[in-house]
């Protein structure tokens, strides 16, 4: 890979960059009558506990429930299972208009020294608190968790697939560590749709490019882009 100092015009591309970014810092994330900071927990050597603050921002009183999961990458995309591997105080709370609950995390399973450990936890409110008649909207935020060794770190792999189904552009990540992507340019200047997000330790994506081309533009968090030439069509 090399790097590119290229500015794009794009408002999809700056905003699939500002998306990324947001995922990987302090900001809150936003889901209707709640609201949640930060937006991901990175666990480093030693670490074995976090946080995040949850906000009301709504006019009516919420309860919500804490779920945990493993995340893992399946053949048919990422797959979630229940975790006991950490816990997560308070699992169940209330919120009234304008107040705030930190939920505490902690791990009970030990890290692994190689390879990056991955999570998610998830807040839901409960159906026990909405309306009995009527329409309503059951709100949940899913957030990434990661607990990683000192030497893990991505490492991405990128080809050109071209197949009796059509041209695919595909990468696989055979690093330690989880990869974000804030989005995939093509040649001649076009949005790769669904190119941003999470590649996972040993995960493969696929993206559907009929147009691909020999290289493609990567943008990564912190605003660096890096253009990479791809591996021989196979």
């Amino acid at each position: 890979m090399r790097s590119t100092s290229v500015r794009y015009s794009s408002v999809r591309w700056a905003l699939a960059l500002f998306a990324a970014l947001l995922a990987i810092g302090d900001a809150a994330l936003a889901a209707g009558s709640f609201s949640v900071s930060p937006v991901r927990v990175d666990l480093r050597a030693g670490q074995t506990g976090g946080s995040i603050e949850v906000i009301n921002n709504g006019s009516t009183e919420i309860q919500l429930t804490v779920e945990r999961f493993a995340w893992r990458a399946g053949a048919s995309g990422d797959q979630l299972e229940p975790t006991a591997d950490f816990v997560a105080s308070p699992p169940l709370f209330d919120l009234r208009p304008g107040e705030r609950q930190v939920v505490r995390i902690l791990f009970v399973r030990p890290a692994d020294p190689q390879r990056q450990l991955t999570y998610r936890i998830a807040l839901q409110e409960s159906p026990a608190r909405l309306p009995a008649t009527g329409l309503a909207t059951v709100l949940r935020v899913t957030l990434p968790v990661f607990v990683t060794p000192p030497r893990a770190v991505p490492s991405l792999q990128w080809r050109r697939v071209d197949s009796p189904d059509g041209t695919f552009l595909e990468v696989e990540n055979r690093g330690d560590a989880t990869a974000l992507l804030a989005g995939i340019r093509l040649e001649g200047a076009r949005d790769l749709e669904g190119g941003s997000g999470y590649v996972l330790p040993g995960q493969t994506r696929r993206w559907r490019a009929p147009e691909l081309g020999r290289s493609i533009v990567v943008a990564l968090p912190g605003g660096s882009t890096e253009t990479v030439e791809l591996q021989p069509p196979r």
